[in-house]
Protein backbone atom coordinates (compact mmCIF):
# COMPACT_ATOMS: atom_id res chain seq x y z
CA UNK A 1 0.00 0.00 0.00
CA UNK A 2 1.63 3.45 -1.33
CA UNK A 3 0.46 6.03 1.18
CA UNK A 4 0.09 9.55 0.87
CA UNK A 5 3.41 10.48 2.74
CA UNK A 6 5.44 7.71 0.41
CA UNK A 7 3.80 9.44 -3.05
CA UNK A 8 4.99 13.10 -1.69
CA UNK A 9 8.22 11.83 -0.53
CA UNK A 10 8.98 10.08 -3.91
CA UNK A 11 7.43 13.53 -5.60
CA UNK A 12 10.22 15.39 -4.20
CA UNK A 13 12.93 13.18 -4.80
CA UNK A 14 11.99 12.70 -8.40
CA UNK A 15 11.95 16.66 -8.84
CA UNK A 16 15.20 17.48 -7.28
CA UNK A 17 16.84 14.28 -9.02
CA UNK A 18 15.44 16.65 -11.81
CA UNK A 19 16.60 19.93 -10.95
CA UNK A 20 20.19 18.51 -10.19
CA UNK A 21 20.42 16.92 -13.19
CA UNK A 22 19.00 20.09 -15.21
CA UNK A 23 21.73 22.04 -13.51
CA UNK A 24 24.64 19.33 -14.02
CA UNK A 25 24.39 18.46 -17.85
CA UNK A 26 27.28 19.89 -18.68
CA UNK A 27 29.26 18.07 -16.05
CA UNK A 28 27.67 15.16 -16.89
CA UNK A 29 27.21 13.85 -13.26
CA UNK A 30 23.69 12.65 -12.44
CA UNK A 31 23.87 13.38 -9.16
CA UNK A 32 22.18 11.85 -5.66
CA UNK A 33 19.76 13.74 -4.05
CA UNK A 34 19.03 11.95 -0.35
CA UNK A 35 15.91 13.24 2.07
CA UNK A 36 16.25 12.43 5.59
CA UNK A 37 12.19 12.30 7.53
CA UNK A 38 12.64 15.96 8.78
CA UNK A 39 12.97 17.06 4.73
CA UNK A 40 16.61 18.25 5.08
CA UNK A 41 18.22 17.25 2.06
CA UNK A 42 21.87 16.21 0.82
CA UNK A 43 23.30 16.61 -2.43
CA UNK A 44 26.17 14.14 -3.70
CA UNK A 45 28.06 14.20 -7.04
CA UNK A 46 27.79 10.53 -7.12
CA UNK A 47 26.78 7.49 -4.97
CA UNK A 48 29.28 6.78 -2.62
CA UNK A 49 31.91 4.36 -2.72
CA UNK A 50 33.06 4.54 0.77
CA UNK A 51 30.98 5.13 3.52
CA UNK A 52 31.65 5.23 7.61
CA UNK A 53 28.86 4.83 10.16
CA UNK A 54 29.26 6.70 13.44
CA UNK A 55 27.21 7.51 16.02
CA UNK A 56 25.17 5.89 18.78
CA UNK A 57 23.20 3.53 17.47
CA UNK A 58 25.34 2.77 14.61
CA UNK A 59 24.59 -1.26 14.86
CA UNK A 60 21.18 -0.10 13.84
CA UNK A 61 22.18 1.49 10.30
CA UNK A 62 24.79 -1.36 9.69
CA UNK A 63 22.19 -4.30 10.76
CA UNK A 64 19.99 -2.37 7.90
CA UNK A 65 22.31 -1.84 5.09
CA UNK A 66 23.59 -5.18 5.50
CA UNK A 67 20.15 -6.16 4.26
CA UNK A 68 21.87 -4.97 0.61
CA UNK A 69 24.12 -7.49 -0.83
CA UNK A 70 25.96 -4.32 -1.92
CA UNK A 71 26.86 -3.01 1.29
CA UNK A 72 30.29 -5.38 2.06
CA UNK A 73 32.38 -2.83 -0.40
CA UNK A 74 30.95 0.10 0.43
CA UNK A 75 30.64 0.40 4.13
CA UNK A 76 34.17 0.82 5.61
CA UNK A 77 33.87 2.16 8.88
CA UNK A 78 31.66 1.99 12.16
CA UNK A 79 32.19 2.81 15.55
CA UNK A 80 32.66 -0.04 17.71
CA UNK A 81 29.22 -0.38 19.31
CA UNK A 82 28.69 -2.87 22.00
CA UNK A 83 25.88 -4.55 19.79
CA UNK A 84 28.55 -4.51 16.71
CA UNK A 85 30.59 -6.34 18.01
CA UNK A 86 31.27 -10.32 18.67
CA UNK A 87 28.95 -12.65 17.52
CA UNK A 88 26.83 -10.42 15.84
CA UNK A 89 30.00 -8.59 13.79
CA UNK A 90 31.27 -12.30 13.31
CA UNK A 91 27.94 -13.07 11.63
CA UNK A 92 27.65 -9.83 9.23
CA UNK A 93 31.22 -10.90 7.80
CA UNK A 94 30.57 -14.63 7.31
CA UNK A 95 26.99 -13.92 5.86
CA UNK A 96 29.71 -11.39 3.49
CA UNK A 97 27.93 -8.34 4.24
CA UNK A 98 30.47 -6.91 5.86
CA UNK A 99 33.95 -6.59 5.10
CA UNK A 100 36.32 -8.38 7.49
CA UNK A 101 39.01 -5.68 6.91
CA UNK A 102 35.79 -2.92 8.17
CA UNK A 103 37.68 -0.36 10.76
CA UNK A 104 36.04 -0.39 14.11
CA UNK A 105 36.24 3.13 16.14
CA UNK A 106 36.12 2.92 19.74
CA UNK A 107 33.81 5.37 21.32
CA UNK A 108 34.26 9.30 19.87
CA UNK A 109 35.42 10.16 16.25
CA UNK A 110 37.78 12.79 15.63
CA UNK A 111 38.17 14.25 11.63
CA UNK A 112 42.04 12.94 12.14
CA UNK A 113 41.01 9.42 12.38
CA UNK A 114 38.60 9.32 9.63
CA UNK A 115 40.36 11.77 7.08
CA UNK A 116 42.67 8.36 6.52
CA UNK A 117 39.89 6.57 5.40
CA UNK A 118 38.23 9.74 3.23
CA UNK A 119 34.45 8.05 3.50
CA UNK A 120 32.10 9.98 1.00
CA UNK A 121 29.55 9.94 3.62
CA UNK A 122 28.89 9.33 6.84
CA UNK A 123 25.77 7.65 7.96
CA UNK A 124 24.62 8.29 11.47
CA UNK A 125 21.47 7.72 13.83
CA UNK A 126 19.28 11.14 14.18
CA UNK A 127 20.38 11.15 17.79
CA UNK A 128 23.79 12.31 16.54
CA UNK A 129 22.73 15.31 14.80
CA UNK A 130 25.78 17.77 16.61
CA UNK A 131 28.27 15.38 15.05
CA UNK A 132 26.17 15.28 11.80
CA UNK A 133 26.74 19.45 12.24
CA UNK A 134 30.40 18.73 12.78
CA UNK A 135 31.50 16.33 10.85
CA UNK A 136 30.22 19.31 7.60
CA UNK A 137 31.78 22.36 9.06
CA UNK A 138 34.86 20.01 8.08
CA UNK A 139 33.25 19.23 4.54
CA UNK A 140 32.36 15.73 5.15
CA UNK A 141 28.74 14.77 4.03
CA UNK A 142 26.56 13.75 6.73
CA UNK A 143 23.07 11.90 6.28
CA UNK A 144 21.11 11.15 9.34
CA UNK A 145 18.43 8.29 9.66
CA UNK A 146 15.80 8.04 12.14
CA UNK A 147 14.94 4.51 12.11
CA UNK A 148 12.62 4.75 14.92
CA UNK A 149 8.81 4.55 13.84
CA UNK A 150 8.25 1.72 11.23
CA UNK A 151 7.06 4.47 8.72
CA UNK A 152 10.61 5.99 8.95
CA UNK A 153 11.95 2.79 8.69
CA UNK A 154 10.29 1.86 5.17
CA UNK A 155 10.96 5.42 3.85
CA UNK A 156 14.53 4.96 4.72
CA UNK A 157 15.21 1.54 3.38
CA UNK A 158 14.04 3.09 -0.06
CA UNK A 159 17.46 5.75 1.10
CA UNK A 160 19.58 2.93 1.61
CA UNK A 161 18.57 1.92 -1.78
CA UNK A 162 19.21 4.95 -3.05
CA UNK A 163 22.87 4.71 -1.34
CA UNK A 164 24.11 1.57 -2.26
CA UNK A 165 22.47 1.76 -5.81
CA UNK A 166 20.28 -1.09 -5.50
CA UNK A 167 16.18 0.03 -5.87
CA UNK A 168 14.82 -3.21 -6.59
CA UNK A 169 16.14 -4.54 -3.10
CA UNK A 170 14.96 -1.61 -1.40
CA UNK A 171 11.56 -1.83 -2.59
CA UNK A 172 11.25 -5.76 -1.97
CA UNK A 173 12.01 -5.14 1.95
CA UNK A 174 9.65 -2.35 2.14
CA UNK A 175 6.83 -4.84 1.09
CA UNK A 176 8.43 -7.59 3.48
CA UNK A 177 8.24 -4.98 6.61
CA UNK A 178 5.10 -3.72 5.13
CA UNK A 179 3.50 -7.22 5.12
CA UNK A 180 4.20 -7.99 8.89
CA UNK A 181 2.78 -5.08 9.93
CA UNK A 182 -0.35 -4.81 7.70
CA UNK A 183 -0.99 -8.43 8.85
CA UNK A 184 -0.75 -8.10 12.08
CA UNK A 185 -3.30 -4.49 12.16
CA UNK A 186 -5.62 -6.70 10.06
CA UNK A 187 -6.32 -9.13 12.71
CA UNK A 188 -6.78 -6.08 15.20
CA UNK A 189 -9.07 -4.38 13.35
CA UNK A 190 -12.08 -5.44 14.94
CA UNK A 191 -10.46 -5.53 19.09
CA UNK A 192 -12.45 -3.62 21.25
CA UNK A 193 -10.31 -1.08 23.42
CA UNK A 194 -11.32 -2.65 26.59
CA UNK A 195 -9.50 -6.02 25.23
CA UNK A 196 -6.45 -4.24 24.89
CA UNK A 197 -4.38 -4.89 27.57
CA UNK A 198 -2.26 -2.85 29.54
CA UNK A 199 1.38 -2.90 29.39
CA UNK A 200 4.34 -1.89 30.73
CA UNK A 201 7.96 -2.58 29.17
CA UNK A 202 11.02 -2.21 30.82
CA UNK A 203 14.88 -2.35 30.09
CA UNK A 204 16.81 -3.38 33.03
CA UNK A 205 19.82 -2.74 33.87
CA UNK A 206 22.46 -3.37 37.00
CA UNK A 207 25.51 -1.58 38.14
CA UNK A 208 27.24 -1.70 41.27
CA UNK A 209 24.57 -4.18 42.73
CA UNK A 210 21.71 -2.04 42.11
CA UNK A 211 19.35 -3.19 39.83
CA UNK A 212 17.82 -0.13 37.57
CA UNK A 213 14.07 -0.31 35.58
CA UNK A 214 13.38 2.33 32.96
CA UNK A 215 11.24 2.97 29.99
CA UNK A 216 11.05 3.54 26.86
CA UNK A 217 10.46 7.22 25.15
CA UNK A 218 6.75 7.77 24.21
CA UNK A 219 8.11 7.80 20.16
CA UNK A 220 10.33 5.37 20.00
CA UNK A 221 9.52 2.17 18.64
CA UNK A 222 9.39 0.15 22.08
CA UNK A 223 5.80 2.08 22.45
CA UNK A 224 4.72 1.49 18.67
CA UNK A 225 5.65 -2.46 18.77
CA UNK A 226 3.19 -2.28 21.74
CA UNK A 227 0.63 -0.41 20.36
CA UNK A 228 0.68 -2.15 16.80
CA UNK A 229 0.04 -5.36 18.64
CA UNK A 230 -3.02 -4.56 20.51
CA UNK A 231 -1.50 -3.38 23.93
CA UNK A 232 -1.97 -0.04 25.77
CA UNK A 233 1.97 1.29 26.96
CA UNK A 234 0.93 2.51 30.24
CA UNK A 235 3.97 4.21 30.58
CA UNK A 236 3.64 6.60 27.71
CA UNK A 237 2.71 9.74 29.34
CA UNK A 238 5.22 9.44 31.60
CA UNK A 239 8.37 9.37 29.70
CA UNK A 240 11.10 11.91 28.60
CA UNK A 241 11.42 12.51 25.26
CA UNK A 242 14.21 10.34 23.32
CA UNK A 243 15.76 9.41 26.41
CA UNK A 244 15.15 6.20 28.55
CA UNK A 245 13.46 7.10 32.10
CA UNK A 246 13.70 5.27 35.32
CA UNK A 247 11.26 3.99 37.17
CA UNK A 248 10.42 2.98 40.20
CA UNK A 249 8.17 -0.24 42.21
CA UNK A 250 5.52 2.26 43.90
CA UNK A 251 5.34 3.50 39.83
CA UNK A 252 5.04 0.28 38.58
CA UNK A 253 2.60 -0.56 40.83
CA UNK A 254 0.30 2.55 40.68
CA UNK A 255 -0.13 1.24 36.26
CA UNK A 256 -0.39 -2.24 37.58
CA UNK A 257 -0.09 -3.66 34.06
CA UNK A 258 -1.52 -6.57 32.43
CA UNK A 259 1.52 -7.75 31.36
CA UNK A 260 5.36 -7.18 31.81
CA UNK A 261 7.83 -7.04 29.27
CA UNK A 262 11.70 -7.42 30.44
CA UNK A 263 13.92 -6.12 27.93
CA UNK A 264 17.64 -6.88 28.36
CA UNK A 265 20.76 -5.58 26.51
CA UNK A 266 23.21 -7.12 28.69
CA UNK A 267 23.36 -4.83 30.64
CA UNK A 268 21.50 -6.59 33.45
CA UNK A 269 20.74 -10.24 34.96
CA UNK A 270 19.37 -12.29 31.61
CA UNK A 271 17.43 -13.79 34.98
CA UNK A 272 15.30 -10.58 36.04
CA UNK A 273 12.32 -12.08 34.63
CA UNK A 274 12.49 -14.87 37.02
CA UNK A 275 13.07 -12.77 39.47
CA UNK A 276 10.22 -10.54 39.14
CA UNK A 277 8.33 -13.32 39.40
CA UNK A 278 9.07 -14.83 42.25
CA UNK A 279 9.82 -11.67 44.47
CA UNK A 280 7.59 -10.71 46.69
CA UNK A 281 7.75 -6.98 45.81
CA UNK A 282 6.90 -7.62 42.64
CA UNK A 283 3.16 -9.28 43.98
CA UNK A 284 1.83 -5.94 43.53
CA UNK A 285 1.31 -5.84 40.11
CA UNK A 286 -1.52 -7.96 38.20
CA UNK A 287 1.00 -8.88 35.31
CA UNK A 288 3.11 -11.11 38.22
CA UNK A 289 0.12 -12.53 40.22
CA UNK A 290 -0.66 -13.86 36.89
CA UNK A 291 2.65 -15.03 36.01
CA UNK A 292 2.62 -12.61 32.55
CA UNK A 293 6.06 -11.58 32.84
CA UNK A 294 8.10 -12.51 29.66
CA UNK A 295 11.73 -11.42 28.61
CA UNK A 296 11.48 -10.16 24.62
CA UNK A 297 13.62 -12.29 22.81
CA UNK A 298 16.12 -11.59 20.46
CA UNK A 299 19.18 -13.66 19.04
CA UNK A 300 22.19 -11.44 18.13
CA UNK A 301 20.43 -8.30 18.31
CA UNK A 302 17.33 -7.99 20.70
CA UNK A 303 14.38 -7.72 18.49
CA UNK A 304 13.03 -4.65 20.14
CA UNK A 305 15.08 -2.16 18.53
CA UNK A 306 14.96 0.02 15.29
CA UNK A 307 17.22 -2.70 13.81
CA UNK A 308 15.71 -5.06 11.21
CA UNK A 309 14.32 -7.56 13.73
CA UNK A 310 11.60 -5.05 14.88
CA UNK A 311 9.33 -7.08 12.69
CA UNK A 312 10.20 -10.74 14.40
CA UNK A 313 9.33 -8.49 17.84
CA UNK A 314 6.00 -7.25 16.66
CA UNK A 315 5.31 -10.57 15.45
CA UNK A 316 6.05 -11.61 18.99
CA UNK A 317 4.56 -8.80 21.16
CA UNK A 318 1.10 -9.33 19.48
CA UNK A 319 1.15 -13.31 20.14
CA UNK A 320 1.98 -12.73 23.78
CA UNK A 321 -0.75 -9.99 23.87
CA UNK A 322 -3.09 -12.09 21.53
CA UNK A 323 -2.40 -15.74 21.64
CA UNK A 324 -5.59 -16.36 19.93
CA UNK A 325 -5.33 -14.00 17.60
CA UNK A 326 -2.32 -15.53 16.13
CA UNK A 327 -2.42 -18.90 17.18
CA UNK A 328 -1.49 -19.99 14.04
CA UNK A 329 1.78 -17.72 13.69
CA UNK A 330 5.18 -19.66 13.34
CA UNK A 331 7.43 -17.76 14.67
CA UNK A 332 10.49 -20.03 13.76
CA UNK A 333 9.26 -20.01 10.14
CA UNK A 334 9.55 -16.34 10.49
CA UNK A 335 12.81 -16.18 11.61
CA UNK A 336 14.08 -18.74 9.04
CA UNK A 337 12.34 -16.36 6.55
CA UNK A 338 13.92 -12.90 8.29
CA UNK A 339 17.18 -14.52 8.08
CA UNK A 340 16.98 -15.32 4.02
CA UNK A 341 17.45 -11.27 3.70
CA UNK A 342 20.97 -12.23 4.96
CA UNK A 343 21.45 -15.10 1.96
CA UNK A 344 21.17 -17.64 5.15
CA UNK A 345 19.25 -20.99 4.34
CA UNK A 346 16.75 -22.97 6.55
CA UNK A 347 19.30 -25.36 7.57
CA UNK A 348 21.92 -22.13 8.01
CA UNK A 349 19.66 -20.58 10.60
CA UNK A 350 19.20 -23.84 12.02
CA UNK A 351 22.94 -24.20 12.74
CA UNK A 352 23.69 -20.51 13.40
CA UNK A 353 20.79 -18.56 14.90
CA UNK A 354 18.78 -20.81 16.40
CA UNK A 355 21.09 -21.79 19.39
CA UNK A 356 21.74 -18.02 20.01
CA UNK A 357 17.99 -17.32 20.60
CA UNK A 358 17.27 -15.70 23.84
CA UNK A 359 14.09 -14.76 25.69
CA UNK A 360 11.15 -16.06 26.06
CA UNK A 361 10.58 -16.54 22.26
CA UNK A 362 8.70 -19.81 22.32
Amino acid sequence: MITREDRHHALRVALAALLVGAGTVLAQTPGLTLTNTDGGELWLREPPARIAVLGRGSFMIVGTAALFPGARERLRAAVDARQLRGENLEFLVSAGRVAPDLVLFGGEVGPEQLAPLRPDLVLLKSTSARLGDALEKIGLPAFQFDLETPEHYERELFTLGQILGDAPRAADLRSYYRERRTRIAARLTDLPSEQRPRVLLVQTSARAGTRAFRVPAAEWLQTRLVEMAGGLPVWRDATQRSSWTVISLEQAAVWNPEILLVVDYGEGDPETASLIRTDRTWQKLEAVRNRRVWTFPGDLVTWDQPDPRWALGLMWVAKRLHPERFADLDLWAEVVTFYRWYGLTESDVDARIKPRLRGDWQ
